[in-house]
């Protein structure tokens, strides 16, 4: 089994406990100028156009506003750009948004990590593909998630040598009611992807507890009805709904608060 490693990690629009206090925070990681910067980097890639392991390059112009970029066909890059002259916008924190010249392809990079979302048209269809992991910027803006109290998400997906994908989520500081203690992480391992990576779905499967650094199952409270969308190249909510411990779990995110971070 091939395994890549995408890593969502979304600020719910409720916290779980009061954040953590200044001294607890670690500095913004420094945003280097994005001008006539230059890099490639790996994807995981949804849909029915496969790409391959990675094999995109983003060549940005000299005064930042605009790039250029290749994708691998038949595992080399080509010497002219599929896309040319995309205009940038600044989203902050070294994040730019972007839509090629022809609408038919949306997306975000991340300059500091050199890292990316991109969602195109490609034949008949269309792909999504992603870098190894994504993670949204706190709120507070800490980026020690080990020491959040936050909720977010984490996803690795699994591709299967038959070509199927499943996913495994990871939900950290998670309370299902104000009387219920906060469980540090909970995951929902096996969940179906539906296509371009758009959904997660799962009809009842048995969750995790992680205590001591091992893996717990916890077969008597089975999570049912999983559903999560994810809107990956706008900022519509995305949504997470499913039953566990006798209640229904709501939440929601938005896909703008993603950065994009390298394994």
């Amino acid at each position: 089994m091939k395994k890549y490693f995408s890593t969502i990690a979304m600020v719910a629009l409720a916290l779980v406990a009061t954040s953590c206090g200044d001294d607890n925070k670690e500095p913004n990681q420094p945003v280097e100028p994005i001008q006539g910067s230059s890099f490639e980097s790996d994807a995981v890639t949804f849909g029915n156009n496969k790409l391959g392991e990675g094999d995109y390059k983003f060549t940005v112009s000299n005064d930042g506003s605009k790039m250029d970029i290749y994708y691998a066909e038949n595992g080399k890059l080509p010497t002219n750009p599929q896309f040319h002259n995309v205009a940038l916008t600044a989203k902050g924190n070294g994040i730019y948004s972007f839509v090629t010249s022809s609408t038919d392809g949306t997306g975000y990079i991340d300059n500091v990590n050199e890292t990316f979302l991109f969602e195109h048209a490609l034949g008949n269809g269309k792909v999504t593909v992603t870098s190894d992991k994504i993670l949204s910027a706190l709120p507070d803006g800490a980026t020690n998630y080990a020491s959040t109290t936050q909720r977010y998400y984490e996803i690795e997906f699994d591709h299967e040598d038959d070509g199927t994908i499943t996913a495994d989520l990871y939900i950290h500081n998670i309370q299902f009611v104000p009387a219920m203690p906060v469980i540090s992480k909970i995951g929902i391992k096996g969940l179906t992807v539906g296509a371009y990576g758009a959904s997660l779905s799962a009809a009842e499967v048995t969750p995790y507890f992680y205590e001591g650094g091992q893996e717990i199952p916890m077969p008597s409270r089975k999570v049912t009805n999983f559903t999560m969308n994810l809107n990956w190249n706008n900022s519509a909510d995305c949504y997470v709904q499913f039953d566990c411990f006798g209640i229904t779990f709501k939440d929601s995110f938005k896909t703008e608060f993603m950065q994009f971070i390298k394994k």
